[in-house]
């Protein structure tokens, strides 16, 4: 092997071996209008349907997202569902068909894959941090919202954003699947979102200049 070429795998194998991961902190991103479950009468789309948050100036991909609801009250909560739709087409339902039949008034729900628990099939829903939760219930065994919603099959996992590019549109549908009750999200929600960006350590740096120095040397020889 020629020494250009030990040198250039050499190289390589610096670059492999220590180029790094640097997370970025979390910036958070809002759409503070209220939307209304549903738009009218006791059941249907939400307004507005959809609800859009518009990220811009984050660099690297995404390493976690979270989701929250500000100021959520519904007379059955158990009619609501939520789907969030990001930038690059992934889509995932929050929330379907959780909690009970008692009103619940101006709840803060965050949700998060690491969260410790899911909402309440059947009991009262609270405010907290929480998995996204998708349970059978009014709306059947398939949750269908209409467009522009996307179509199913959706994800049940915030981690499908991961890897993916955050800047441009999220969409947040809400439909209220069943007739009777109401409610209403009155702050609005937000986005946290964390990312990483692939930079060279300073190993990498170090190795490729003794490298180099190396080449230059060997010219200096012949």
């Amino acid at each position: 092997m020629s020494n250009k070429k030990l040198i250039l795998g050499l190289f390589e194998v610096f670059t492999l071996l220590f180029v790094l991961t640097h997370n970025l902190e979390a910036t958070t991103f809002s759409n503070l209008g209220s939307i209304s479950i549903p738009a009218s009468g006791t059941e249907g789309i939400a307004d507005p349907y959809q609800s859009i948050i518009t990220v811009s100036g984050m660099t690297g991909t995404i390493t976690d997202v979270n989701v929250i609801i500000d100021g959520l009250s519904h007379t059955f909560p158990d009619d609501i569902d939520m789907l969030l739709v990001g930038p690059g087409g992934q889509k995932i339902i929050l929330l379907s068909d959780a909690g009970g039949p008692g009103d619940v008034a101006n709840l803060n729900i965050t949700f998060d894959d690491e969260a410790a628990a899911s909402p309440s099939n059947g009991q009262f829903l609270e405010s907290g941090t929480f998995k996204p939760s998708n349970y059978t219930g009014n709306g059947g065994p398939i949750d269908v919202f209409p467009a522009p919603a996307p179509v199913g099959p959706y994800g049940s996992l915030l981690s499908i954003f991961d890897g993916t590019t955050p800047n441009g549109s999220w969409r947040l549908f809400v439909f209220d699947d069943e007739g009777s009750d109401v409610g209403r999200i009155a702050n609005g929600w937000s986005l946290d979102i964390a990312t990483a960006v692939a930079e060279p350590s300073t190993f990498v740096l170090l190795g490729a200049g003794l490298l180099g120095l190396a080449a230059r040397a060997r010219k200096k020889k012949l």
